[in-house]
């Protein structure tokens, strides 16, 4: 046995000389009997123990004996007392249980060999508990992998945030939500109305921003001038002629977050309901026309009136035979209550797997989810705030990016920026300003003592 009790067998009486000769021979076991370690390993944490004053007055009381109270213990030592029993001294190492009590000199070296694998803060734990210990040893392994560069670039998402509703509108083309779409080779502007469910899809020949914004001038002719609009971060809807537009036509154009498509659900869904009309419709042979005719006029499951009705206030005539009463205005003040019911019913739903993100501070350290052709998490250093979803972020070379909270996840890592003397350029070209960066946001280039050029 390498570590013998008082009870482990019944001792026969022997002299003195004896003892001492089976307590010698005791001492005298090799370490690789009970410990699969290297000379120099074992050396190094026996050496460290030694020059260790807290283990020093450890080995001291474990071979002395503890006191029935922690508080005759030095203060140094007595976060060992709840477990005292299983403090063992064997050749200068201590030990508890069959664990090695690790020298807080070594520690880091220790820590390093225990995340060589890069197996997560959890699985290391549970690794270094089945063979060593030190004090505050879960604290230090948690600290060390969180601030690892290939750990943080290489990670799952994050969890989904709750649910953040919009606002319901309390009348029908007040809020807008607008989107581009490709089906069948062709372009398309969806336009979807908040309140009613009820969306114009229009043909594009041209997707720049001149032809969206006649189309949408005719949307507007037809139904009123919303209160907002509500897009994507797409050229078109980024570039200064529609704003301009949305000035002349004095209405608030709002942009959701960047690589984020639920924060501009409603459009997204119109797009998926209008790409399957048209898809079943070509295979068909049919007109998609009629068949949008017939989709607004069919009364919303948990609602119980259709798009058409909850817009204009009434039905409208479609190839079935209807009374002729039904095509007549009939306003519903219930509509407004079910959609509450029907909001806070997703609401719920949604939320059951939500988790509330930490809001980020300004010079926050954190790391940019990968999109696209990226592999990695890049690292990058919060600016601000720009609305309740979304922060805008400054990467190590500079440039300066928009993304939703559950796209960033908070690092511990020094930020060191590549270029911090240079100065910024400021980026218009549609191309560069199509999904990742933010429009007219300033980047950081290294230009030496060249020429700084913008371009306006």
């Amino acid at each position: 046995m390498c570590f013998a009790d008082t009870l482990s067998r019944a001792y026969l009486i022997t002299d003195s000389d004896s003892v001492e000769e089976n307590m010698h021979d005791i001492h005298s076991i090799n370490h690789r009997t009970y410990l699969a370690i290297s000379d120099e390993r074992y050396s190094q944490i026996k050496e460290a123990t030694e020059k260790d004053e807290a283990l020093q007055l450890l080995k001291k009381i474990i071979l002395d004996g503890w006191s029935d109270s922690s508080k005759e213990v030095h203060p140094d030592i007595q976060v060992y007392f709840p477990f005292r029993e299983e403090l063992v001294v064997q050749n200068g190492v201590i030990y508890k249980a069959e664990r090695v009590v690790v020298p807080r000199s070594i520690t880091h070296s220790i820590v390093q060999r225990i995340h060589n694998s890069h197996i997560g803060i959890q699985g290391c734990i549970r690794r270094a508990q089945d063979y060593v210990y030190w004090q505050n040893m879960s604290k230090d392994i948690e600290s060390y992998i969180g601030q690892c560069a290939a750990c943080n670039t290489y990670q799952d998402d994050q969890q989904k945030k709750p649910m953040i509703s919009h606002k319901i509108p309390i009348r029908p083309w007040q809020t807008i939500r607008c989107d581009l779409f490709e089906c069948e080779s062709k372009d398309y502007l969806i336009l979807a109305d908040y309140c009613s469910d009820y969306f114009e899809v229009e043909r594009l020949h041209s997707k720049t921003g001149s032809s969206i914004i006649r189309m949408m001038k005719s949307q507007f002719a037809r139904h009123g001038i919303p209160d907002g609009v509500i897009s994507d971060n797409g050229p078109p809807f980024g570039s200064r002629e529609f704003a301009e537009f949305s000035k002349s036509y004095e209405f608030e154009h709002v942009t959701a977050s960047p690589r984020y498509a639920q924060s501009n659900g409603k459009a997204e869904n119109s797009v998926k309901i209008a790409k399957r009309l048209i898809h079943k419709c070509t295979m068909d042979g049919k007109d998609p026309f009629l068949a949008l005719l017939d989709l607004r006029n069919t009364p919303t499951q948990g609602i119980g009136y259709s798009p058409a009705q909850r817009i204009f206030g009434r039905r409208t005539k479609t190839l079935l035979p209807v009374a002729e009463y039904l095509l007549r205005p009939r306003y519903a003040d219930r509509t407004r209550e079910k959609l509450y019911e029907r909001k806070e019913r997703q609401t719920y739903y949604y939320n059951r797997g939500a988790k509330e993100l930490k809001p980020l501070s300004e010079e926050d350290t954190v790391r940019i989810r990968p999109t696209g052709n990226e592999k990695g998490w890049k690292k990058a250093f919060v600016q601000g705030q720009s609305d309740i979803h979304s922060y805008k972020v400054r990467t190590e070379d500079g440039r300066v990016y928009r993304r939703n909270r559950r796209h960033l996840r908070f690092s511990r890592e020094p930020f060191r920026p590549d270029h911090e003397n240079s100065e910024p350029e400021l980026l218009t070209d549609q191309s560069q300003c199509n999904d990742d960066p933010v429009p007219n946001m300033l980047t950081v280039r290294p230009l030496g003592r060249a020429q700084i050029f913008i371009q306006v």
